[in-house]
């Protein structure tokens, strides 16, 4: 079950944190295991993760938040990128989306961004996490996201569960791939 986290949301995946455990501590743990093996699987993880979060992201999330992200959503759905991790991982407003008419600028760089139709980079995560919830309580007057505050979310969080049921198929064959690359294959129920 999905679940939200101070800063996004995060898939649970039964025993993930343990299997990526053993991935990073199996050479110094496990006498019959070669330690280069080991780091090869951890980097083919790496790669592989970050190509499903590229097309999870692209082919799931990005039409996600742009039909329900609001008045940005759009603009926002074009910011979506993969992290480089073990784990698949999508940012939304990994860059600074283009968003005409706002001219938003922060404290000491508003002479450098004046006139940009951008927002700062320390709003990056910020425009984001609003369109996801809706403005913060002390936003006034203006409400850039067109839409009341949300505890539960307007995008990912109503559709953990499905966005759960989605990544999980493919992700699952790329850590038995690493298990099995690292030497320590699985078996047909998941276990070594």
């Amino acid at each position: 079950m999905g679940e939200q986290q101070a800063s996004g949301y995060s898939i649970k995946v039964e025993g993930l944190d343990t299997c990526l455990g053993i991935l990073t501590k199996a050479g110094a743990q496990l006498h019959d295991l070669d330690t280069s093996q080991v780091r090869l699987a951890n980097s083919n993880l790496r790669f592989e993760a970050k190509q499903v979060a590229d097309r999870f992201g692209k082919e799931v999330v990005a039409p996600l938040v742009s039909a329900h992200g609001g008045g940005i959503g759009p603009a926002m759905a074009d910011t979506i990128r993969p992290k480089a991790d073990r784990l698949p991982i999508v940012r939304i407003g990994a860059v600074n989306p283009r968003l005409t008419g706002w001219k938003g600028t922060a404290g000491r760089n508003r002479t450098k961004q004046r006139g940009r139709n951008i927002p700062t980079n320390l709003w990056k995560g910020s425009l984001a996490w609003g369109m996801e919830f809706g403005p913060h309580p002390r936003t006034s007057p203006r409400n850039p996201y067109g839409r009341p505050r949300s505890g539960g979310g307007y995008v990912l969080g109503p559709r953990m569960d499905d966005l759960e049921r989605k990544l999980a198929p493919l992700y699952v064959p790329l850590l038995a791939e690493a298990f099995s690359t690292a030497g320590w294959p699985l078996d047909d129920k998941g276990s070594v």
